[in-house]
């Protein structure tokens, strides 16, 4: 006898095998596994010759998941395929009644009633109905049989006449085999079998889905390992770096942290994106491993991107988010229109994830100021040496006004609010006094050292410091002024 491992082994090395697949489904069911089941069932649904009982199992998981508008829908759309199946009817009655949903009871016991003059369950039903209000606290569970499971279309022993229900392999009477060779559940290790005719044209679909699964998760492991290896590589960096001297080192040396923090949301957030996307957009039955592996592949990508210089992040997120809709179409075998909304839906979701991410990380400010960041950097970092502004000549003693010029961000005056001062002078090497005072006197840095030597402080942008620079009578001093903040200087 097949066991539940050997039947999901089966159908994993061969997807198209429907019979086992559907065998499968309910053995999970009779386990309970109702999840599990029901990923199975849909499969069946959208790829499988339409079945009666596929879909009474399928309502029947989902009423036992507590999904009874599924339910309810499921059974809605057997009726229209098999008008003349009044069990089907029954069972939808059954479901609107323990949904709460009396009148659309009775409407489906009328109809009953209609197809089957004198039905006696229906004429109770329908006397019952009217007085349930409101609703009873405490509906009786339905049962299996409810759903038309356990009758219907069963198996008669061959040896003995015995009528067996469908998810039994063995007679209950004579514990006969109920299947002959070409119904038994196949075990893994039996070789392959032809596909089903009607069923062939699923094949190509099935195909490019496994194959999409496999080169899919060997991508995640090769994005994720180098996006992991770039940002180890850029925090052994930030060590060696005394300040950034443009945007894009502020962003791949500064922002490290969030940058991983966008990372990780996107990897969590993009298949749940995709995921929703396909429900909202009402596609129907589909599996969640593509889902699950299309969103960490192009999660990984975009984390991997993330460590690129600052002017091709955001042309690479949104090229990754426009080649997203190719598996969209890939592999939900759904028209053009279709994928197009679940992109877009997906793409909304997927941009908010790395907006909240990065807000999280930076605060609000930083989101909304981000068209001024962007347009300081295109400005900044092109200039001929950025970020290295030389100090005029000094004459010791001498004293400087320096001015930090505004970024055009609030956020990025002060998370690139940093300078260094780096001093030389072409004559001696006997130590200097520098102080820095803000523009109240207070002083900011001061230090007595010999050339040449450097310092860092912070500063803060539409502010004027004084920079005092005493030693030796006409001692001559040079350096620069380093930093992502443009200074502007005044004898």
């Amino acid at each position: 006898m097949a066991t539940i491992k050997d039947l999901t082994d089966w159908v994993d090395l061969h997807p198209d095998d429907h019979e086992q697949r559907w065998w499968l489904a309910k053995k999970l069911y009779k386990n309970s596994e109702y999840e599990a089941a029901l990923e199975h069932l849909l499969l069946l649904r959208k790829r499988w010759k339409p079945k009666l009982n596929v879909a009474r199992y399928l309502a029947a998981t989902y009423y036992r998941l507590g999904k009874y508008p599924e339910a309810i829908a499921e059974l809605e759309q057997a009726v229209e395929d098999w008008p003349e199946e009044i069990p089907v009817r029954e069972q939808l009655a059954r479901v609107l009644e323990v949904a709460g949903r009396k009148e659309g009871a009775a409407t489906v016991w009328r109809e009953v009633l209609k197809l089957k003059p004198g039905h006696t369950m229906a004429e109770q039903a329908l006397a019952r109905l009217p007085r349930m209000t409101p609703p009873p606290k405490e509906v009786p569970a339905l049962k299996d049989a409810d759903f038309g499971i356990g009758f219907g279309s069963g198996r008669t022993c061959d040896k003995c006449g015995a009528l067996n229900t469908e998810e039994r392999e063995k007679c209950w009477k004579c514990s006969a085999d109920l299947y002959t060779y070409d119904a038994e559940p196949i075990k893994p290790d039996r070789k392959s079998t032809a596909p089903h005719p009607e069923l062939e044209e699923e094949a190509p679909l099935a195909h490019a889905t496994a194959v999409w699964n496999t080169v899919g998760t060997v991508g995640i492991a090769v994005m994720l390992a180098l996006g992991a290896f770039l940002s180890l590589r850029q925090f052994s960096a930030s060590y060696e770096m005394h300040v950034a001297k443009t945007t894009q080192e502020f962003w791949t040396l500064g922002l490290l942290l969030t940058r991983v923090a966008i990372g990780a949301a996107l990897l969590a957030g993009w298949p749940i994106a995709l995921w929703v996307a396909l429900m909202i957009s009402r596609v129907g039955a589909f599996t969640l491993k593509p889902v699950v592996v299309t969103g960490l592949l192009f999660a990984s990508l975009s984390y991997a991107a993330l460590s690129l210089p600052l002017g091709y992040v955001a042309a690479i997120l949104v090229a990754l988010m426009a080649v997203s809709l190719g598996p969209v179409m890939l592999l939900f075998n759904i028209d053009f229109a279709r994928s197009l909304i679940v992109w877009l839906v997906q793409c909304v979701l997927v941009g908010a994830v790395v907006l909240i991410a990065f807000g999280a990380m930076e605060g609000a400010m930083a989101v909304q100021e981000l068209p001024a960041v962007l347009r300081y950097a295109g400005t900044h970092d092109t200039e001929q040496n950025p970020g290295s502004y030389p100090l005029p000549s000094l004459q010791l003693p001498a004293e400087l006004k320096v001015r930090w010029q505004s970024t055009g961000s609030s956020w990025l005056d002060q998370r690139a609010g940093q300078a260094e001062f780096v001093f030389s002078n072409t004559t001696s090497s006997k130590k200097i006094q520098v102080e820095l005072m803000d523009e109240n006197g207070k002083p900011v840095h001061e230090e007595i050292n010999a050339v040449p030597f450097r310092f860092q402080a912070k500063i803060v942008p539409d502010h004027t410091y004084t920079l005092k620079v005493s030693g030796s009578d006409g001692m001559t001093v040079e350096g620069s002024v380093l930093g992502a903040i443009t200074p502007k200087f005044t004898g």
